[in-house]
């Protein structure tokens, strides 16, 4: 298959024999996706990759992928941010034992300018992109955040405030899109 190969070329390219975790994007039709996952299954069987994954994956397409292969992915990379909150997802995740991964955790747009948004990180005098990280955090989800400054990296790591659950309810209602 054009994955098989891919995958071949992957590890040559990375000069391994073993990846921790592969993480897989939906395919063009769920027949394609599950070919993919169920060659992915392989490689786990075979000791080639510890951990399996994917992206953007919902709660039925998780329960569909689950009961037409019988393995349930460690990882769910997500959105997950302020004003975009899968509340039934994340539950989903955690019930199951997926990890939740999100990324694009700061949001663009509305969400930036939404006074409430700016009102709470003003009340715990941090910058709107460390509440937005903070937020994801104490949902309990690991970030996926990309830096390439010093600076932005700082920012990025400096979320060692806490949101109220107050607060914390008030940005998860939030719905911007």
């Amino acid at each position: 298959s054009k994955f098989e190969q891919r995958i071949k070329q992957i590890f040559a390219d990375l000069a391994c024999d073993h990846i921790d975790m592969l993480i897989m994007r939906k395919a063009d039709s769920w027949q394609d996706t599950l070919a993919v996952w169920h060659s992915m299954r392989k490689l786990l069987q075979n000791n080639r990759v510890s951990a399996l994954g994917v992206t953007d994956f919902g709660k039925e397409e998780l329960q569909r992928l689950i009961g037409d292969s019988l393995t349930v992915p460690e990882l769910n990379q997500v959105v997950v941010r302020i004003g975009q909150t899968p509340t039934e997802l994340l539950e989903y995740d955690r019930a199951n034992d997926i990890a939740t991964e999100a990324y694009s955790v700061v949001p663009h747009g509305l969400a930036l300018r939404a006074p409430i948004v700016a009102k709470i990180a003003a009340k715990y005098d941090v910058s709107i992109t460390q509440l937005c990280l903070r937020y994801a955090w104490q949902l309990g989800l690991a970030i996926w955040r990309k830096a390439v400054s010093p600076a932005h990296m700082k920012e990025n790591i400096d979320i060692d405030f806490k949101i109220s659950e107050p607060d914390m309810k008030d940005l998860g209602k939030l719905k911007i899109r």
